[in-house]
């Protein structure tokens, strides 16, 4: 620092170069010096200066720098002018010298031969000499902080070390003692209750049975406790030992869900399981353990659960050639747990909420055992939760995969092909619909669910009149608007959709079973939990029954004609094609799936890429017809995602549809490797010619062109009807869909333009010019597209007028439309 000081005064021409620190109320000393003789040293000086207790030294804490050319002449107070004499010194230069945020002291330029004028880059530089020193100091002092720190934290590990051995051996004699007692207890404990139910099996009054049944209760609660306690002090002791037995996942999990059905159906919750398809069923590994945490999670889910639902999801994290690491989830929408709370679960004998295990019951060592169970098998546990919002309770494991010998002793024979079937699920839990849509999509039917009842008749009829029926509907009993009873009556009544197949789903055993179900029209029923084997084996006979009604036999074959002919139905042609469209407009989604219907071919759909992705990850695509421009992730990104996956997904055809038009736009798609192009309004025979031809790549096929349409001015109408082919009932859906969604793109667009937010006019304006062209409304197509590229170009150039135009347009085609 001298040496800095001193080349600074040299640099400035300067008499006197100090730098000086404050120590207690604003007093301090100069520290370091470098001074041109013949002018005083002010070295080791302790100097007070009234100046700086008047709240000169706020200024310099704010960073406030004093420039003076001439003092004695100045404005400044007496007190300074004073201090200044003293030493000589006729103009100066001051800069504060700030640790972090604290005034450490003061870097001052002394001309004491006479006044001067400060320049600006003079200025400058002492500032930044400033700002060094200040920088200097803070690290000087984190260093000495992290030093101090450092030998706190050598001395705290060396205790730490020593207590963890000390508590090592105390808790090794806690668990051998815990051990043997535990086991001593429960042999009296076996006696006191197989005694207890040989004694209700004789003749007892009702309050003798009262009693007995108490000390039953009571035994079993306080055997639970100590079946935990025996548990827990085994694997303290390092003394559990796990088997390796082969076994079926999907058994295991609906062991466990049929034992706990009814206590979650006793408080009116639904459970449901969910296995991904890509997860190996055949494993090998200790199966008693896994039910064991399985029961625990799942039984902790439906106590602190009022109402909804209770699912257990089990998906594929990795896998080799011999190991599968599967991931157990067990998701509730109970009470939640506050972060706090978190930090206290898997702890042994630690309660989360003293008042809360008062209302719930419960030993604190259930989630402890389930932790040190997992830690033993090589997997994780955790839980991500929020209070009020429910809870998911996890835990990651690794499993050995049974050998495919061992694989084809235990797989069923299956003599029944359900390919092709269309099947239609109501259920008002959206979870219940999802689930059950996996299951049914994994054999390779074709689904749809829905959450109201009272839109199911409808929605069956729809599909007659697109010549593409339902063959089975599985209805859930338990719905708010049309329970499943009064709804398979209904179908049944209907000329129309009566040989449509029924299935109930139902929360309870139902009084008189199938025989009641049967007088509704109903095939079979299924109580929840819906084990994946029993639904199977009841599409399958529902299905074997009707082939052999028609005395037709089935195979493995892919004919979606045998399937239809088995339940008495028209045959129509589908291609085996599987096609996802992604498309964020539920406008355009509706005309994509009508159109592609109506062509042979049916899709799944996806609203933005992120959507595709994920669906990806379970179900092979042959092509996917993919929008530009999506939230989340666009078309663009997704097909690059795409490719840079595996060799299977890189095959799959990626055809672009966009409402950019231009040249440009089409290299940008095969750029970033899509494989062909559609222009939005995707015409009806435009789209029938390009799938025609990249199915004939892909299945050597041939199909032909559809006829070509006219327009009309303000609305297409004959394109519409086109798609809805006399369709009344879809050509309302599709206007009502049309209307609403505009209309709340409408209000984005009006707040985007008064912002002038450019990038939010191009976005909404593109997605209205997609929808609107999709039904063939030009006028607003046009309009939009104009606003588009001014969003785009970022210009606010006639937007506002535009707006207004498109709005009046919008107004008046709703006013035609209902009027």
């Amino acid at each position: 620092l001298n040496t800095t000081v001193t080349e600074v005064r040299k640099f400035l021409k300067a008499d006197r170069v100090i730098v000086y620190r404050f120590n207690g109320e604003w007093e301090g000393t100069v520290v370091v010096e470098s001074v041109e003789p013949p002018w005083l040293a002010s070295l080791d000086t302790d100097i007070k200066d009234v100046c700086f207790r008047q709240g000169l030294w706020e200024d310099y804490r704010q960073g406030r720098k004093i420039v003076n050319d001439d003092i004695p002449n100045s404005d400044t107070p007496d007190c300074y002018k004073n201090l200044m004499a003293q030493f000589q010194v006729q103009a100066n230069l001051v800069v504060p010298i700030l640790e972090s945020d604290r005034l450490w002291g003061l870097l001052i330029a002394h001309q004491c031969s006479e006044p001067r004028h400060w320049r600006s880059f003079e200025v400058d530089f002492l500032s930044e000499i400033g700002n060094q020193v200040g920088i200097a100091l803070y690290q000087a002092t984190l260093l000495a902080q992290e030093t101090q720190r450092r030998e706190q934290l050598s001395r705290q590990n060396i205790e730490l070390e020593e207590a963890r051995h000390e508590a090592e051996a105390a808790t090794k004699m806690k668990s051998s003692f815990l051990a043997t007692m535990s086991h001593e207890i429960r042999t009296p404990m076996n006696a006191v209750l197989g005694m207890t139910g040989l004694l209700a099996d004789t003749e007892l009054s009702g309050l003798q049975r009262d009693f007995v049944e108490t000390v039953r209760v009571s035994g079993e609660n306080l055997l639970t406790l100590i079946n935990e306690i025996l548990d827990f002090s085994k694997l303290e002791a390092n003394e559990m030992e796990l088997e390796e037995i082969n076994f079926d996942l999907n058994t295991c999990v609906e062991e466990v869900t049929d034992l706990l059905a009814m206590l979650a159906h006793s408080k009116a919750l639904e459970i449901a399981s969910l296995i991904h398809q890509d997860v190996p069923l055949y494993l090998c590994g200790d199966v008693a353990r896994l039910r064991q945490i399985l029961t625990n999670l799942i039984s902790n889910a439906i106590k602190f659960t009022s109402e909804g639902e209770v699912i257990i999801k089990i998906s594929l994290k990795a896998e080799t050639e011999s190991i599968a690491t599967i991931e157990f989830r067990i998701i509730d929408t109970g009470i939640g747990i506050s972060p706090n709370a978190q930090k206290k679960l898997f702890q042994p004998f630690t309660q989360v909420d003293a008042s809360t295990t008062r209302k719930y019951g419960g030993t604190g060592l259930g989630l402890a055992i389930c932790k040190q169970i997992v830690d033993l098998i090589g997997g994780k546990i955790g839980i991500d939760s929020e209070e009020g919002k429910g809870s998911q309770f996890w835990f990651t494991i690794p499993l050995a995969k049974q050998s495919a010998d061992t694989i084809a002793k235990m797989q069923p024979r299956r003599e029944v092909n359900l390919q092709d079937i269309r099947v239609l699920v109501v259920d008002d839990s959206e979870t219940n619909g999802k689930i059950l849509t996996y299951q049914l999509t994994a054999w390779q039917m074709r689904v749809d669910a829905i959450q109201h009842s009272s839109e199911a008749i409808s929605v069956l009829r729809a599909a007659v009149a697109e010549g593409d029926r339902y063959q089975l509907a599985i209805l859930d009993m338990q719905m708010p608007e049309l329970d499943g009873e009064m709804l398979g009556a209904q179908i049944k009544a209907d000329p129309i959709l009566n040989d449509i197949k029924l299935i109930m789903l139902t929360s309870l055993n139902q009084q008189g079973g199938l025989r009641r179900f049967k007088q509704f029209g109903f095939e079979f029923y299924l109580v929840k939990p819906i084990k994946q084997s029993r639904l199977l084996d009841i599409l399958m006979e529902v299905v074997a029954m009707n082939a052999q009604r028609d005395n037709s036999t089935y195979s493995y074959q892919d004919n979606s004609t045998l399937a239809n002919k088995a339940l008495n139905l028209p045959a129509k042609k589908m291609s085996k094609l599987k096609i996802l469209i992604a498309e964020d407009s539920p406008i355009n989604q509706k005309v994509a799936l009508h159109q592609l219907r109506s062509f042979g071919y049916d899709a799944d759909v996806a609203g933005n890429g992120k959507e595709v992705l994920e669906l990806l990850e379970h179900i092979h695509y042959d092509i996917i017809l993919m929008d530009c421009q999506m939230p989340e992730l666009d078309g663009y990104e997704t097909t690059i995602a795409i490719r840079q996956l595996n060799s299977d997904k890189q095959k799959i055809v990626i055809i672009a549809m966009t409402a950019n038009a231009m040249k440009e736009d089409c290299d940008r798609c095969l750029a970033c490797g899509m494989d062909d192009y559609l222009s939005k309004p995707i015409r009806k025979e435009d789209l029938a010619k390009k799938l025609a031809e990249w199915e004939s790549r892909i299945f050597v096929k041939v199909a032909n062109a559809i006829p070509l349409l006219a327009t009309s001015p303000l609305i297409d109408w004959t394109y519409i009807d086109s798609f809805a082919e006399g369709n009344e009932e879809f050509k309302l859906e599709l206007m009502e869909a049309f209307f609403e969604s505009i209309s709340k793109s409408l209000e984005q667009l009006e707040q985007a333009i008064a912002a002038n937010n450019y990038l939010e006019i191009e976005q909404v304006a593109h997605f209205i010019k997609g929808s609107s062209g999709n039904l063939g409304i030009i006028s607003i197509e046009a309009i939009a597209n104009d606003l588009e590229q001014l969003g785009r170009n970022q210009k606010s150039d006639n937007t506002e007028i535009l707006f207004k135009r498109m709005q009046d347009l919008f107004s008046q085609i709703h006013h035609d439309y209902y009027s």
